[in-house]
């Protein structure tokens, strides 16, 4: 059976890649970015480490002066970026260190052995491990901010920021944070947070915006387009259309069932079935955490995104954070697509997309 490859870059390569200038950070960029779309290439050329005391680790080439440590998989199907430095440097890292699995979190750990206290593999602490976490206040959609040290978690001087997005493309990600509007969100321990610096190693499509006089124009149009890529050889499976509402969701599964779609729904909390074909469809909410090669944001309409009640409240402070959350909820949905985004909507745009009229924007 084949795999398709996966890959990992670990925070203490970000940490190592920071510490470079900006030109050689460029370069190593662009190495992470043609690694992780094909690790096997032939072109990545793996070198064993003489004397390394893990026999898995690899170098790999960045350019003449610079190298990158790689966990190569002795079975499997995923490679792990460990380190870039300069060519000795490198080297002098991998020899001394080691890569386990942490048989509590499932985790990989890396270690340093000291010679003299080496074992013939690495120990692992039979302490329960620490508390370790990631959080994200721009994809922030439900109440009740949380400041992690009145919950009695100190991160202060504990944390960093990862700022590179392997994932998604950068024309996604940068169409995603424009929803957003600039707005100032907490940073999760009382201070706020920014977006300055962050990009994505992926290049795609810029977002497809398509506006239509009516719901049924609407439907009409996305059977027709999944229809399409379909017949180009993509899966349905792979596709991800969502709306804001419940109710709304129901009303365009009948919809596009009824113009002969196939159409998986996601449960809230239930697994997803990946071995039952057909269109995915479910809530801006429900689909935080997952991942779809295409996401196709439908219904995103003037008093839908966000609903027209919310629009009408009298409290200006309340309002600001409900847009808020709003924006957040969008910007979430879009980022679950790896390569295209697809917005539509009927009658007027929401008014968060930033545009004067819905019928301008269709092709």
């Amino acid at each position: 059976m084949n795999f398709t490859p996966n890959v990992a870059v670990s925070r203490d390569c970000f940490s190592s890649l920071f510490k470079m200038p900006r030109a050689r950070q460029e370069k190593v960029l662009e190495f992470i970015r043609r690694f992780s779309e094909r690790p096997d290439s032939p072109g990545i050329n793996f070198e064993k480490i003489r004397d390394a005391k893990d026999k898995k680790l690899r170098s790999v080439r960045i350019d003449d002066a610079y190298r990158g440590i790689v966990l190569h998989p002795e079975s499997g199907n995923t490679y792990v970026l460990l380190w870039v430095d300069h060519h000795d440097d490198a080297y002098a890292w991998a020899r001394n260190r080691s890569c386990a699995v942490n048989p509590y979190t499932g985790s990989l750990q890396i270690f340093e052995v000291c010679e003299e206290k080496r074992a013939a593999e690495p120990a692992v602490s039979e302490t329960p491990p620490l508390f370790a976490g990631t959080g994200d206040p721009h994809q922030r959609i439900y109440r009740h901010p949380v400041v992690l040290s009145h919950c009695g978690i100190s991160v202060a001087g504990r944390s960093c920021k990862l700022l590179v997005n392997y994932r998604t493309t950068e024309e996604t990600r940068r169409w995603a944070v424009s929803l957003l509007d600039g707005r100032s969100l907490d940073d999760l321990e009382g201070g706020e947070d920014d977006l300055k610096g962050y990009r994505s190693l992926l290049r795609g499509q810029e977002p497809r915006l398509e506006g239509f006089g009516s719901f049924d124009e609407e439907a009409d149009f996305l059977v027709a387009f999944l229809k399409e890529i379909e017949s180009k050889g993509e899966r349905l499976k792979d596709v991800c259309l969502v709306v804001r509402s419940r109710a709304l969701l129901e009303r365009y599964r009948e919809a596009l069932a009824g113009r002969g779609l196939p159409l998986v729904k996601l449960e809230a909390g239930g697994p997803e079935n990946r071995d039952e074909d057909g269109v995915r469809t479910a809530t801006m909410h429900r689909v935080k955490g997952l991942e779809f090669d295409r996401m196709i944001l439908a219904g995103v309409c003037e008093d839908i995104v966000p609903p027209k009640s919310w629009r009408e409240h009298e409290d200006p402070p309340m309002m600001n954070e409900l847009e808020t959350r709003e924006r957040s909820l969008i910007h979430v949905a879009a980022t679950r697509a790896r390569t295209h985004i697809l917005v539509t909507w009927h009658g007027e745009p929401s008014p968060l997309l930033g545009l004067k009229s819905g019928r301008a924007c269709r092709r």
